[in-house]
This record gives C-alpha cells, structure tokens and sequence, in this order.
C-alpha cells in the first residue's frame, strides 16, 4: 500500500490577487441563495400596498427574477381598496404583473366594479408589481456588489487556493 499526501496552500480572500478573489466572488455568485429575499420582498409588497391604500392582512408575493423573459413580481391580494373588496389571485406559470385573475367587488352592493375602476386598479396594481420588482433586482444587485460578496466570504471564513479556487 502506499499513502500520498498532498500539501495545499490555503488563502483567505484578502490575501488573493485580483484575478483570484474576482474568480471566488464569481463562485460565491454562482451558489448565493439570497436566502433573506423572501422576507424582504414580503415587507416591501406590504409596504407599496399600504402606500397606496390597499389594505390586505395576507398577502402573498410571487417573483422570479432572474433578468429572464417572463420573470417579474406580482402579489396576491384579498382585501379592500376604496370601497371595493379586492381579489388577486396568480395565475398560469408566470409571476408577473399579467400572471393574474382580478375580483372587484362594491362593498355596498356586492356587484362587481364597472370597467373604468377596474382599470383604475389593475393601473395601479401594475405599478406596485412593477416598483416590487425594480426593488427586487436592486436587492439582487445589492447582495451581488463586490463589498457584500466580500463580507460573506470573509465571515463565513471561506478558504481558496492561489487561484481563486474555493477549497473544503
């Protein structure tokens, strides 16, 4: 039997060349999970529905934003709006603006709203799924800058060799 045992040469990221940490950023990128979107995208959706006067206690967000035909953001609703009841439901296999099935109800009444408010809203309603989803790339971008990639590394005590290459 014979045993070989090879020796590495391990690097923290600051003691890379920047070539080398360029390379380890890129594999940090390449597995980032951006595991707090969820939560941030639920509070900002929350946020542009109460600026904006919709009042839902249960919304729920669905977004796929990979800078991909199709991708967006759009929320499901069941609330009110003015003096409508309010349903938005996803629908098809998209999570975009289109992706959905509106209900406007008069709350006096309980007939559905005429065309010119079910305009107004779904104007509206386009315009926060919108915003969510420019917000949404930003916090993207925000957690795929140089500094934030840096500090994960960093803090997570990631080790590579010369190369940028990351070592177990």
């Amino acid at each position: 039997m014979e045993t070989i045992t090879k020796v590495y040469n391990v690097y923290t990221l600051d003691e890379l060349s920047d070539e080398a940490k360029d390379k380890a950023r890129d594999w940090y990128r390449m597995g980032n999970q951006f595991d707090f979107m969820g939560e941030e995208m639920q509070y900002l959706a929350d946020e542009l529905l109460k600026e904006n006067k919709i009042k839902c206690d249960d919304a729920s967000v669905y977004y796929s934003l990979a800078n991909c035909q199709g991708d967006g953001a759009m929320i499901e609703i069941n609330g009110t709006w003015k003096s409508y009841s309010v349903g938005v439901k996803q629908r098809g296999h998209y999570h975009h603006y289109n992706s959905k099935e509106i209900t406007l109800e008069s709350i006096k009444t309980g007939k559905d709203a005429d065309e010119k408010v079910y305009n107004e809203f779904n104007a509206l309603y386009v315009d926060i799924c919108q915003q969510l989803e420019r917000k949404g790339y930003d916090f993207i971008d925000a957690e795929n800058s140089d500094e934030c990639v840096d500090d994960n590394i960093s803090c997570n005590e990631y080790t590579f060799d010369i190369d940028g290459n990351r070592l177990d």
